[in-house]
């Protein structure tokens, strides 16, 4: 089994930090997300029955995926293996398989398989999983703080059942906190700490854990809704609770993609400008920064032309065995020619406005329509220049 953090290898496990310490080692420790793994719920039954299927835990830090990830591992009579896809590559899921492999035909022993942060692995990666995961071979757990349908490929995830998991309500934190002090054995109970009731209701405030998704969604939309005053108090709010200046630095690229997109491309240069300084930077300075690129979105004019990527995507999975026209394959290699690749493709720098208006799509898709400019900002001007190049064609 891999081990979750350093010090359940060392003898002094007394010099570890107290989350650490007090992380729960069974699922009737776990403190909230009752939803999933209340007594008479699936997850808890198949945790306890240790017959568990493959899954995806989503949701904020914070909220307990590792934990559960860890409760399974402390419990399951399986051989329990752990990746994190910000460093792992196939070579280290190929050992995992190959383990896997080995020890169900040697022991009869099943194999489940972390992956910390699985939206983080690339199509190739999650492929190559696909076929284990399917057949048996490994069950998988995935945990990601992104949304699942949009960061793992369909195929995988029609293989797993996905769990969300919720922010801690503030009576959760307070129950955490009072575990803690009255543990004499992992926690600060030979401390003999006192404290009141305001001061654990200020803590649980401090640690943000009942409206993580509510500030940053109010931040969003705010943005969105081109409200300056309101993104200005709502980013505040995040700073102030301390969230993490990267992952906002990351929504505000999100939405200068996807909210304002073509209608000003410069907003998202700005928020990945934003973006690279903040890791340079650090705070307090950064809160300028996250506010210069934060207003420069919300003042922009906004569109969703690039959404458009989500229907082709769509449209791609169904539909990739349908052939790309003969003209646009590879004609580099020798004797290309006979077999139709490249013929009566043209040279656009040949025509006027170097437009040919020669139509690219495969026959089966030629109804089909992704680009839909929204008529704000710069796209008036891309509208334009497209009007141009059709009227001029010759």
């Amino acid at each position: 089994m891999e081990n979750f953090n350093l010090f359940e290898n060392t003898n002094d496990i007394k010099q570890a930090p107290l989350a650490s310490k007090m992380r729960p080692k069974t699922i009737d420790e776990i403190v909230g997300q009752q939803h999933i793994i209340g007594k008479d719920k699936l997850l808890y039954r198949a945790i306890k029955a240790d017959r568990l299927g493959s899954i995806i835990l989503y949701g904020p830090p914070g909220t307990g995926k590792t934990t559960i990830a860890k409760v399974i591992a402390n419990t399951t009579n399986s051989y329990f293996s752990k990746l994190n896809a910000t460093n792992a590559g196939i070579k280290d899921a190929e050992k995992v398989i190959d383990d896997a492999k080995f020890n169900y035909g040697a022991y009869k022993k099943k194999t489940i398989l972390f992956i910390d942060e699985i939206h983080r692995f690339n199509k190739t990666q999650q492929d190559y999983l696909l076929p284990y995961v399917e057949d048996g071979v490994v069950t998988l757990i995935g945990a990601t703080t992104e949304n699942p349908y949009f960061e793992v490929n369909n195929a995988l995830l029609s293989r797993c059942r996905i769990f969300e998991l919720k922010p801690l309500e503030k009576d959760d934190l307070i129950i955490i906190i009072d575990k803690a002090l009255a543990d004499k054995e992992r926690g600060l109970g030979e401390a003999n700490i006192k404290i009141d009731d305001d001061a654990k209701s200020f803590l649980a405030d401090m640690a943000n854990g009942d409206n993580h998704y509510d500030t940053i969604s109010a931040f969003i939309e705010s943005m969105k809704h081109t409200e300056p005053d309101v993104t200005l108090y709502y980013l505040a709010r995040m700073l102030v609770a301390g969230e993490d200046i990267k992952y906002i630095a990351r929504r505000i690229c999100v939405c200068a993609s996807e909210d304002v997109g073509l209608a000003n491309s410069e907003a998202l240069k700005v928020a990945t400008s934003a973006m690279l300084a903040v890791e340079r930077v650090g705070m307090p300075e950064s809160a300028k920064i996250l506010a210069h690129a934060a207003l420069y979105v919300c003042l922009s004019p906004k569109s969703n032309t690039v959404c458009g990527i989500y229907s082709a995507m769509h449209d791609a999975e169904k539909t990739g065995y349908v052939p790309i026209p003969t003209f646009l394959q590879d004609a580099s290699y020798k004797n290309a020619y006979k077999l139709g690749r490249g013929i009566g493709l043209d040279d656009i720098h040949q025509f006027p406005n170097h437009y040919s208006g020669k139509n690219c799509m495969p026959k089966e898709l030629q109804d089909r329509h992704y680009f839909k400019l929204s008529g704000t900002g710069n796209e008036k001007k891309i509208q334009a220049f497209l009007n141009y190049l059709k009227d001029n064609l010759k």
